[in-house]
């Protein structure tokens, strides 16, 4: 894993991409739609556009796509409603791991050369309650993308999710915001924690958030890992060290290994390093 890498438009992507997609203007996800299903559609890929609105509403985005209707006929192009994916009200995470694996090994069944997925999650991302869920969807998933032929793009209305996206954009490698994107990424490998990028007073309140919900919804130890973190600050520092006193409160242990050279800068003010592990 890599810090974040800024996505210009949501084109030449491939199986195992997971991307954020962030807009203000509804045209703009219009446009990123088309994009994206063209071109899985020159792939021979399965193509899944997910959204809160009515079946009609969510056609209605992707009209300026070629052969839409040919498509739409063969069955290699469908909408959804995001909960198709997101089952969001009392659902673990982990089973909607297990329907996105379930969906991809359909598709290749299918003779698909994989499966690719547009989801709008704005409306869940603006309901504090159900974003939460949404972002540990979002870690439970992840994993999905290394083992399967899957490239997914997750797109997030700002203007309707100013508290959220933030974090949530955090959760994907590739992330494309107009302005204010997160400067680092974040994902969960089994019990370990991958951190990249750049952590400092200007984001630590997403970092800690994520961390949070990382707590809540996992058991037993975790690795924190950080060969690719280019910088952390003192404010970011003191937020890992806060992460690993209250787990170990707990009565569970948190590592860290692996260390940037930005991290063995900061790690030792608060006690924090590869000796733990």
């Amino acid at each position: 894993m890599t810090g974040p890498r800024a996505l210009d438009r949501p084109a030449q992507l491939t199986p195992g991409d997971h991307a954020s997609w962030v807009y203000d203007d509804h045209a703009d996800l219009r446009e990123a739609c088309v994009s994206f299903f063209s071109e899985g559609a020159r792939r021979g890929e399965r193509l899944m556009y997910l959204g809160a609105a009515s079946p009609e509403r969510l056609l209605e985005d992707l009209r300026e796509l070629s052969d839409l209707d040919r498509l739409l006929d063969l069955g290699q192009l469908s909408v959804h409603p995001v909960s198709a994916l997101y089952g969001i009200d009392g659902e673990a995470p982990r089973s909607q791991a297990d329907g996105l694996t379930d969906y991809v090994r359909t598709a290749v069944a299918h003779g698909y050369t994989g499966l690719r997925i547009l989801g709008d999650v704005s409306e869940l991302a603006a309901d504090p309650r159900r974003a939460d869920v949404l972002m540990d969807a979002e870690v439970a998933v992840h994993p999905v993308f290394a083992a399967t032929p899957t490239t997914a793009v997750c797109a997030i209305d700002r203007t309707r999710a100013p508290e959220t996206w933030r974090p949530l954009s955090a959760l994907h490698h590739l992330q494309r915001a107009p302005r204010w994107a997160p400067t680092f990424t974040l994902h969960l490998d089994g019990g370990r924690v991958h951190l990249g990028g750049e952590i400092d007073a200007g984001c630590v309140g997403d970092l800690q958030h994520l961390l949070h919900r990382l707590g809540a919804t996992t058991t037993g130890e975790l690795s924190v890992v950080l060969p690719e973190l280019g910088f952390i600050d003192v404010a970011g520092t003191r937020a890992l060290a806060m992460f690993r006193n209250a787990m170990t409160a707990t009565g569970r242990a948190v590592h860290f290994q692996d260390l940037s050279d930005a991290a063995r800068r900061t790690f030792p003010a608060f006690r924090l390093g590869e000796q733990e592990a």
